[in-house]
């Protein structure tokens, strides 16, 4: 979902050793209460709609600093 799927979540994650262990879509109805708010603005308070989501499991690995450079330069 646009502008989110923008953020490259799993990229950012790999750049901080982090290993994707799995997404699975986000179901906002097990979680009672929750509501996604806008956050910054004089509209933060309100709700909004948002469509499909996931929701994304991290590992932390062990990267050795080849690895580290490698991923490095891939996300410039």
């Amino acid at each position: 979902m646009h502008p989110f799927n923008l953020w490259n979540i799993t990229e950012l994650a790999q750049h901080e050793g982090l290993m994707l262990v799995r997404e699975e879509m986000f179901d906002q109805h097990l979680y009672p209460g929750y509501n996604i708010m806008r956050g910054v603005g004089s509209r933060c308070d309100e709700t909004f709609y948002v469509g499909e989501s996931s929701t994304f499991m991290f590992a932390f690995v062990k990267l050795d600093d080849k690895r580290k450079k490698k991923i490095k330069r891939a996300l410039g």
